[in-house]
């Protein structure tokens, strides 16, 4: 285990900078158990942190701080412990430091593949399941409803393996020394997605399925036609000529908050692109169409130099921000991209994503029409910044979907979701008074804030949280078990009034 002082680490956007007292890059269980018995013993707290993708303080601490990037082995999960009724599921037990890009190669390997992925896969698997991170799919569930199994080091070093009441391990053939294992619903789901507060997550077992393809469309309109197929439900079920009348898997949009003449109507309009994805067979033979997305936006999306181009463009000519955004938008058309699963998930424009900076707000999705207000709420204030104080935003608006949970603390929890994003360039004019207005907006408008994005508006507003989150208090109940002294505790846990 490497052992490192005077050092400093920050998150992808370098706006939480701290300098521990010490880094620890443990490697094995027995060295995550060894940190928290010294940090108890002098009495400091300890806090595991990813690859810092989170734009909330989440992680941070200035005391002892765990990267766990070394704990990343990939294995299935022990048949031999299984309980008879879950022996066909496929589990597969991965360590907490994993990237997701790393876990989709093994998994790919495997002959395997993950249910479900955000847009991006430099995450690490613990950081994602601990903070809600969500792909889309209105049927399917975030990453987190697929853990079946977790290894967490709790205070004084003690390790539980944590399942739901019916878990995966069958206990009269459970023979993990040293580990105790508990299998409970409130525990479970407590666990499951509580930012680190409850200890320190060794590894988790997930369920998998087995290697699948998929077949994405990227297809251009306005935001009139597509609210209106919002409202009657037609953008969830259209197919096209490919499908053969089939459903899609997941939709996601992304929408230009600016209205600008279609040139061929002159009409101002909102140029949108709506993202679907369809059950695929693996192709015959390759075609270069099939292997990549669209070739502009492949190859210039993922250069930095596009990236520091188009912050430069944004301060100089700020009013050139509609059309490059539409332009943006543009460059993401595209008929057909086949592919393993995992790569199509992937959507691509990492090095941008990464220095982006985003407000998300989940809204129940039986009341879209509140949601459809909040997004028209924004546009009315991009237009009304752009012309009183010449701000503008720096990305599309985007909206992504997602099943209900069971998770306690998932913004998901109980309820389908609709998720809406404001994202901004890190680096433009304006970037924090627009995110402000965004938050202010979605929030009025009962939208509830994303744990590991922007949620500055949560300060102080323990009363929402508890009507919110209707079980937060078993949540609490399961922290004190875990997390008696405030061990594991942060600035996080105590502004959001969950310590």
């Amino acid at each position: 285990m490497e052992v490192r002082t005077r050092t400093h680490w920050q998150n992808t956007i370098k706006k939480y900078k701290v300098t521990p007292v010490k880094l620890f890059e443990p490697e094995t269980l027995d060295d995550i158990v060894s940190i928290i018995r010294e940090a108890e013993s002098r009495k400091l707290k300890v806090r595991a942190v990813g690859t810092g993708h989170s734009f909330s303080d989440v992680a941070i601490t200035h005391e002892y701080l765990v990267d766990l990037f070394r704990i990343d082995k990939v294995n299935r999960y022990d048949e031999r412990v299984v309980k008879e009724t879950f022996k066909e599921m496929k589990l597969v037990e991965s360590g907490a430091g994993i990237r997701i890009r790393d876990l989709n190669r093994k998994l790919d390997t495997m002959g395997l593949a993950l249910i479900n992925m955000g847009g991006i896969d430099h995450q690490k698997l613990a950081g994602v399941i601990s903070t809600g991170t969500h792909g889309t799919g209105k049927d399917i569930e975030a990453m987190q409803g697929f853990v079946q199994s977790i290894v967490l080091v709790a205070v004084g070093g003690a390790v539980y393996r944590i399942e739901k009441t019916n878990g995966i391990t069958d206990p009269t053939k459970f023979n993990e020394a040293g580990t105790q294992l508990i299998q409970d619903d409130a525990i479970f789901y407590s666990a499951v997605l509580s930012f680190g507060s409850m200890g320190i997550i060794y590894s988790l077992v997930i369920e998998v399925r087995e290697l699948y393809y998929l077949r994405e469309t990227k297809l251009a309109t306005n935001w009139k036609e597509l609210k209106k197929k919002w409202l009657d439900g037609t953008i969830f079920t259209e197919g096209d000529t490919e499908s053969a009348g089939e459903v899609p898997r997941s939709v996601s949009f992304l929408i230009n908050p600016y209205a600008l003449k279609n040139r061929k109507t002159g009409e101002p309009e909102h140029y949108c692109i709506v993202s679907r994805h369809y059950k695929a067979s693996k192709p015959r033979k390759w075609f270069l169409i099939e292997e990549t997305r669209n070739l502009i936006s492949y190859i210039f999306g993922n250069f930095p130099v596009t990236y520091y181009y188009t912050i430069l463009v944004f301060n100089l000519l700020p009013r050139r921000a509609p059309y490059l955004i539409r332009g943006s938008l543009k460059s993401l058309r595209d008929k057909k991209f086949v592919h393993k699963s995992y790569k199509v998930l992937f959507q691509a424009f990492q090095f941008i994503k990464e220095r982006a900076y985003d407000a998300e707000f989940a809204f129940d999705l039986s009341h879209t029409p509140s949601l459809i207000t909040a997004i028209e709420n924004i546009i009315t204030n991009a237009k009304e910044m752009k012309e009183n104080a010449r701000l503008y935003h720096s990305s599309p608006l985007g909206a992504r979907f997602v099943k209900r949970s069971k998770a306690y603390l998932a913004v998901e929890y109980g309820r389908d979701i609709a998720y809406m994003d404001t994202p901004f360039l890190l680096r433009t004019r304006g970037t924090e008074t627009m995110l402000e207005l965004c938050q202010q907006i979605m929030f009025d408008k009962d939208g509830i804030p994303h744990w590991g994005k922007v949620n500055s508006i949560l300060d102080g507003k323990e009363g929402f949280l508890a009507a919110t989150y209707p079980k937060l208090g078993t949540w609490k109940m399961t922290l004190k078990k875990f997390n008696p002294n405030g061990t594991f505790n942060n600035h996080f846990m105590e502004r959001n009034g969950l310590t």
